[in-house]
């Protein structure tokens, strides 16, 4: 599942593996013909670049493929930035790519190679019989039926989002450039000065909201509901200091998914409401799903960026079924927010934890640990 820089989709598709349907073509029984690519499938286009650039033992990361393509394909970055991340992880579940680093879930992030047994490309199989096309034309038609979609509860809004629409544009991050903060509706930066056993200290700080952080589990699908974004600051700390001084990053050294993480459902405390009403509607706002308020279980309430900031975060949890989820979430489109839906089983938690470095804050790291031991027991049989 994902989440997006949501704009109202085209109303006739980008591609024939986009996923964005509005409802006019729904309700409409004569589609316009769709446009002829003047571009080879995305398919043929990744496993070029991973043939010519990739390495024996790890493939090619996603950035190089897509700078690959990029230079040796007339096509345009922000449409088919998408559908080269919405291939690869179709491609790794199917079995014509692997994943040679990075954890399970991980989405289109990573470096991949081609499966020794990969199956055919969409080139080749232009060469085969008519006859064995019919059987993949007539799934795709029916796992995009009309009734299907008016069976989600969110198609009421009139648009469908896939779970793949956030990679559209998440890790695109281009004219990058940092300058001294002079103003802000978020943090207030502070000198103190003190004195401690007679001898006069400062320390500079800034204050920032409180915030409330919530464990998700799905118990029908017995998986962790937790959430991908980029951070701003992440992805700061990756650049290297003399790097720092220019006076703009290089964001092909330092591509957007440095600044990638992954974290809990959280949100900031800005409105005069109970704590577990704020979770509840951030629950809502990020991952789509509508939670009684009483069904928040209060963990713990912690101290976050001691070094910075020391602001208060309370962490719940709550537990979540199909029925509950009312929209693919992805917080507030108002607000900018552009947030990654991610589910992970317990068995990929213990992959995820024996990983040496991971891009993820140490409250998710606590929160997954306090899971394992007070909650997963009983789902683990």
């Amino acid at each position: 599942m994902t989440t997006f820089t949501l704009e109202s989709p085209p109303t006739k598709a980008l591609d024939d593996s986009t996923n964005y349907i509005s409802n006019n073509s729904l309700n409409s029984e004569n589609s316009k013909p769709r446009k002829k690519r003047n571009r080879p499938r995305t398919s043929v286009m990744v496993h070029d670049a991973i043939t010519k650039i990739g390495s024996a033992e790890k493939g090619a990361s996603v950035q190089k493929i897509k700078k690959y393509i990029y230079a040796n394909y007339n096509v345009g970055h922000k449409n088919i930035h998408y559908f080269i991340n919405k291939y690869i992880k179709k491609a790794v579940k199917d079995g014509e790519l692997i994943r040679s680093t990075g954890y399970l879930n991980g989405g289109a992030v990573g470096f991949f190679k081609i499966a020794a047994k990969a199956k055919p490309t969409p080139s080749d199989r232009r060469t085969q019989p008519s006859a064995e096309k019919k059987p993949q034309r007539e799934e795709r038609e029916n796992s995009f039926s009309r009734d299907s979609l008016r069976e989600e509860p969110w198609h009421d809004r009139g648009i469908r989002w896939t779970a793949d629409a956030v990679s559209l544009v998440m890790d695109l991050i281009e004219d990058v450039n940092v300058e001294p903060l002079s103003t802000s509706h978020f943090v207030k930066p502070y000198r103190m000065h003190y004195k401690q056993n007679d001898i006069k200290k400062i320390w500079d700080l800034i204050c920032v909201h409180e915030s409330v952080s919530v464990i998700i589990f799905n118990t029908d699908k017995k998986k962790l509901i937790l959430v991908r974004q980029f951070r701003p600051a992440v992805y700061y700390s990756c650049i290297r200091p003399e790097d720092r001084e220019k006076s703009s990053v290089n964001t092909v050294k330092y591509p957007g998914t440095k600044g990638l993480t992954l974290e809990l459902c959280a949100g900031i405390v800005d409105k005069n409401k109970d704590l577990a009403q704020i979770a509840k509607e951030e629950v809502l706002e990020e991952c789509g799903y509508e939670v009684p308020v009483q069904n928040f279980e209060r963990i713990i309430t912690y101290r976050s960026g001691v070094g910075v900031s020391g602001d208060p975060q309370t962490m719940f949890y709550v537990e979540v079924t199909n029925n509950m989820k009312v929209s693919v979430g992805g917080g507030l489109v108002s607000e900018g927010e552009m947030i990654e839906v991610v589910e992970m089983s317990i068995p990929e938690l213990h992959i995820f934890l024996k990983q040496p470095e991971v891009n993820s804050p140490g409250g998710l790291l606590f929160a997954l640990m306090w899971f394992l031991q007070h909650k997963a027991p009983k789902y683990s049989v």
